[in-house]
């Protein structure tokens, strides 16, 4: 188990009280040993409480692991009771629960640090990104597969995706691309409703296997032997994060094209992530 610098400075705060409050059952007489406790917890305090809200809202250059949540204002409440409880019990010379008010400011402390400690930058949204699409020939058509990596730093929801490959006879406007990504947004909202909650990684890579193959004859005049036709993929895939509310959803579209070539080339528009509906 791995211990940050803050954790083992807890740590060792909280076997220092131990120390001075089982001190204070041995030597009661001792009022020294009581006020140098209620003024380490005072001068601990303030200063946990500067660092705690100066790493929440400081600068935008100060390294920031995460925005300040309910979870982080529980744990910040956490360690001021658990002072206070520590402080209260050793004024009343309550041993007992002096020891268990350290004790838990110390493991409420360890904890706090402990997640902050285990974002390493800043958050970033789930974004699921297309690696180059393969093609593949199965008997008389063309299936098209591509790897989708996260590259967001929180994982991805629910995934799915509708695609659509076509040959046409002529370049398509932007116009025909839009509505081609209307007809797979309106396929995608089958698997909105199916609510999946399986989830991709940060840095993971998730096989995918387009669901609309091209017929090989089709596939060939466009890329081979008519100079006239012209191959569109089309390429929507779906999912969320936890930053987003449940009626949202992020999109990653990818539009490509090719003629006379096996090369894939981008079209001007739909190459994007974006937020959907």
């Amino acid at each position: 188990m791995a211990i940050s610098t803050e954790g083992k400075i807890g740590i060792g705060l909280g076997l220092v009280a131990l120390l001075g409050a089982g001190a204070i059952m041995v030597a009661p007489q001792e009022l020294w040993i009581g006020w140098t406790l209620i003024v380490g917890a005072i001068v601990g305090l303030v200063g946990l409480g500067i660092y705690h809200v100066s790493s929440v809202v400081g600068p935008p250059a100060q390294t920031r692991p995460k925005q300040m949540n309910l979870a982080d204002a529980a744990f910040g409440t956490g360690i001021v009771a658990a002072l206070v409880a520590a402080v209260a019990a050793i004024l009343r010379f309550r041993a007992v629960a002096g020891i268990a008010a350290i004790i838990a400011c110390a493991a409420v402390t360890l904890d706090f640090a402990d997640r902050r400690g285990t974002f390493e930058g800043p958050l970033i949204p789930a974004r699921m990104e297309l690696e180059p699409i393969q093609m593949r020939a199965v008997a008389d058509s063309v299936h098209l597969d591509a790897w989708a990596r996260n590259n967001g730093t929180i994982s991805a929801i629910g995934i799915h995706w509708e695609s659509k490959g076509i040959v046409v006879d002529k370049p398509y406007t932007a116009a025909e691309i839009n509505a081609n990504f209307e007809y797979l947004k309106t396929l995608a909202k089958e698997g909105d409703a199916k609510n999946f909650d399986a989830e991709i990684q940060p840095g993971e890579l998730n096989w995918i296997t387009l669901p609309d193959a091209i017929a090989k004859d089709q596939f060939l005049k466009a890329t081979a032997t008519d100079a006239s036709k012209s191959l569109y993929i089309f390429v929507l895939l779906k999912y969320r994060d936890k930053t987003l509310p449940n009626d949202k959803w992020v999109a990653t579209e990818a539009c490509l094209y090719t003629y006379q070539s096996a090369a894939l080339h981008l079209c001007d528009h739909h190459n994007r992530v974006r937020i959907d509906d």
